[in-house]
């Protein structure tokens, strides 16, 4: 090979090796477009490239020594190979060359693809792998994989086997240029998942799924292809061996590769489920999940086994142009992609991605039966755990039944039925589930004119009229009643109606300690549920005794669970309440521990518990830590969760105790005050979280020498504590002492305004 094509050669590497995975494809399929021949030196160099420990620059001299064997041999392209006629040269990989072809007598028509050792570099390793490569296709017989027609030896002494032709082109290409939706996408994927089960269940890991490996054809249907670096689970495979590579030769692409294969431990099913989950990723996101700096190898070993890849919903990112192609490509809008992307089918991506092998989906045929249930809007493996998406699964299933009261439902209640769809396990009664459709649709579809008098009818309102339809409706239906009752109970707590929460709640408790016992899980869930009422009513021994009484069924029942994660950090919260700031520390880094072991890095539970380590940093005071943890937390809300969200004002609220503890009065009353903008636009005035909100801006106000404007937010907290919450509640007097400091302080500024000229205006 000549010095300048080796020198543009090396320059086009360069270029390529600095890109990531969507830049990168494109600029080799413009490449691959108009010189052909060029993008596979250019491949076979970024492969090589994550290859061993060599310097680049033996590579690239092995690579000319291959490409120039290669060379040779295409100019000896064969006329005929068995009863077939080569038409031209389809691609050339670093062991074979693929030619299309046609039959050469007159039996039969077709074009076909046919495989063949290069001669350049034929051994006995690469004979043996083409032929074991054959014997797999011979055994794997699936309509999604490309099948074995032929095969044989040339005159020339060369392997050589026939598959069928597949016309088509990659499904990365084909979804964007087709313009295919999610679900057309996802339906496409899980055929590919079928045929690699398909192959797994004959014992062979494929080794190589990426993009250019899957081809759909005119007609619409994907095919897998090459199964050139396959590895056979066992000896028992119609006579063949398994092969190993060369010593210290890792076969793979590197983007797709998984963590184990990178560092080349043995391979199990689970590393072909990893690349099913990157080829995924690339399809619904048009990117990969990670970004490589090189493919060398420790830079592959670091970025793969190191980094957790970002959740689907958040990688499309946030520039307009880009998010414009991506939605465009898949028939929908930036906002309904990102919306469509986040929740279930992060899961199932972050799940199929899993570093370690044993926690990632058990077959291909998991993660095709995942996406379908998702598909189907039922509940999915990946989110098992979570109570409140249940309740969107099931208000989904039924919207031809529930319209518009199910979404009413949800944005009223902001998922507090959790609890009902908890118990509508796929293994019960339809009849039942199809029963609380009904009664969730006929409490929401309509207004009651006898109360609303013809008016949209209030949140008191509806949840009065389904407490008085649970007593009267559901008496002998026991199981459907409690549930419905924890519903109501969660959402009069939601609404600041801490009496009649507690009330509904109590009630549940008792009942399932006297049918299920005392030490049932679904009792500690009562317990807390209680708990938190409690709490909001300022009985803080109350609530920490049941609270503890939780954790204790839980850790004997149910110790590495959700549910268990949710007690520890409720009680870590209420621990840091009684001053215990040590073992309130200890609780949430238990939650998070848990949480971080269930869900993926920036599920809305884990970014709760980000939240309160951040609390109990503050409590120890260590306040920089504090601030640090709340931000992260504040970060991962606000792109999750949007900015009108109750936690996105909860950790702005902990951030601003934070800069008020450092001294930052003029930055914590910036974030108090959106606080109050947010809770506002959420819950109106006339809600007790408005009265903290209030009562924590005059306080900042009063600090950073502001105590005139702070009297009138503390006169707001103190009426609205006395009308929400009554007389004894501790917000009361807490806002009555601050009241009359703020008072004392507004004098003394009255007092030194003449002489100091501060503030006359």
């Amino acid at each position: 090979m000549d010095a300048d094509r080796w020198r543009r050669i090396d320059a086009l590497f360069d270029s390529a090796s600095q890109m990531d995975g969507r830049e990168r494809e494109r600029f080799l399929g413009r490449l691959r477009a108009g010189e052909p021949e060029l993008c596979t030196e250019v491949e076979s160099l970024l492969a090589a490239s994550a290859v061993g420990d060599s310097r680049i620059d033996d590579i690239v001299a092995a690579q000319a020594s291959g490409a120039l064997a290669a060379r040779r041999a295409s100019r000896e392209q064969p006329e005929i190979i068995g009863s077939y006629r080569v038409l031209s040269v389809l691609g050339e990989g670093g062991l074979s060359t693929v030619y299309l072809a046609e039959r050469a007598d007159d039996e039969y028509r077709a074009v076909v693809a046919i495989k063949v050792s290069r001669r350049g570099l034929t051994s006995g390793e690469v004979e043996r792998r083409l032929v074991q490569e054959r014997q797999i296709l011979a055994n794997v017989e699936h309509p999604n994989i490309a099948r074995l027609l032929d095969g044989g030896t040339t005159e020339l002494g060369q392997a050589y086997f026939v598959m069928e032709y597949i016309d088509g082109e990659t499904i990365d290409s084909h979804c964007d240029h087709q313009r295919l939706t999610l679900g057309q996408r996802l339906e496409l994927f899980c055929k590919v998942c079928d045929a690699v089960d398909h192959a797994h269940r004959r014992l062979v890991v494929h080794r190589d799924i990426k993009p250019s490996n899957i081809v759909v054809s005119r007609e619409g249907e994907p095919k897998l292809l090459d199964f050139g670096i396959a590895k056979l689970l066992t000896s028992d495979f119609s006579g063949v061996e398994p092969l190993e590579t060369a010593t210290g030769l890792r076969l793979m692409t590197p983007e797709y590769a998984s963590p184990e294969q990178v560092r080349g431990l043995p391979l199990t099913t689970g590393s072909d489920v990893y690349s099913l989950g990157v080829v995924l990723y690339r399809l619904l996101t048009g990117a990969l999940p990670y970004r490589f700096e090189s493919l060398r190898p420790l830079e592959l070993d670091r970025v793969i086994n190191e980094q957790s890849p970002t959740a689907p919903s958040l990688a499309i990112g946030h520039s307009p142009p880009v998010l414009e192609e991506l939605a465009q490509e898949r028939s929908t809008t930036p906002q309904r992609l990102r919306r469509d992307l986040a929740g279930d089918l992060d899961s199932i991506a972050l799940m199929a991605l899993r570093k370690e092998p044993h926690r990632r989906y058990a077959s291909a045929e998991q993660l095709a039966s995942d996406i379908r249930r998702h598909l189907e809007s039922l509940p999915i493996r990946a989110r098992r755990d979570s109570r409140s998406y249940r309740v969107r699964r099931f208000v989904r299933r039924h919207t031809a039944a529930v319209g518009l009261a199910g979404a009413l439902l949800l944005a009223l209640l902001g998922g507090m039925v959790a609890t009902t769809v908890a118990g509508l396990r796929a293994r019960e009664n339809l009849a039942e589930s199809e029963q609380v459709s009904r009664f969730l649709v006929e409490l929401f579809e309509a207004p009651d004119p006898s109360h609303s008098r013809g008016d949209e009818p209030t949140a008191r309102e509806l949840l009065d009229r389904g407490s008085r339809r649970i007593d009267l409706e559901l008496e002998h239906q026991p199981a459907l009643r409690q549930r419905l009752m924890v519903t109501m109970g969660r959402a009069y707590g939601s609404l600041g109606e801490h009496v009649r929460a507690r009330e509904i709640l109590e009630q549940v408790l008792a009942r399932r300690q006297r049918q299920l016992g005392s030490h049932d899980p679904l009792v500690a869930v009562s317990l807390r549920d209680v708990a938190r009422v409690m709490m909001a009513q300022g009985d803080r021994a109350g609530a920490l005794e049941r609270l503890t009484e939780a954790l204790e069924i839980h850790r004997q029942r149910e110790p590495r669970s959700l549910e268990t994660a949710a007690t520890l950090y409720l009680l870590a919260g209420m621990t840091q309440h009684e001053g215990d700031g040590a073992r309130a520390a200890v609780l949430h880094e238990e939650a998070l521990a848990l949480r971080r072991k269930l869900l993926p890095p920036v599920h809305p539970l884990v970014l709760e518990s980000l939240h309160g380590r951040s609390e109990a940093l503050y409590a120890q005071g260590d306040l920089e830590q504090a601030e640090s943890f709340s931000r992260l937390a504040l970060a991962g809300r606000r792109r999750v969760l949007g900015n009108d969200h109750p936690d996105v004002a909860l950790t702005l609220n902990n951030l601003a105790v934070v800069l008020y503890a450092k001294g930052e009065f003029e930055g914590a009353t910036e974030v108090i005050e959106e606080v109050v903008e947010i809770r506002r636009r959420l819950y109106g005035e006339e809600h007790w979280l408005m009265a903290q909100s209030y009562g924590n801006l005059a306080g900042v106000l009063v600090a950073g020498g502001r105590a005139s404007e702070a009297t009138g937010y503390y006169q707001r907290a103190l009426d609205l504590s006395r009308a929400l919450l009554g007389e004894e509640h501790p917000y009361v007097a807490s806002f009555t002492r601050g009241l009359d400091r703020a008072r004392k302080a507004a004098a003394g500024e009255e007092l030194q305004r003449p002489a100091t000229g501060s503030r006359g205006r």
